[in-house]
């Protein structure tokens, strides 16, 4: 995971426009969907995902539903 997690909430960032980084650069690509699974496989044992904001960033909030 890059980062900590800390607090009640966190965010995972995903790229402004991942389709146009995969067409682009498909190793790239591949870095970030790679990373964002690591990172939201690490977090989802004591976080949960309550939604997606409008920027581009899964929002994390503590403990399970």
């Amino acid at each position: 995971m890059r980062g900590g997690a800390t607090g009640e909430r966190t965010w995972v960032a995903l790229p402004p426009d991942i389709d146009a980084i995969r067409a682009a650069d498909p190793a790239l690509g591949r870095e970030w969907r790679l990373a964002v699974r690591e990172t939201l496989g690490a977090l989802l044992g004591v976080w949960r995902i309550e939604g997606f904001t409008r920027d581009g960033r899964y929002a994390l909030g503590r403990g399970r539903p």
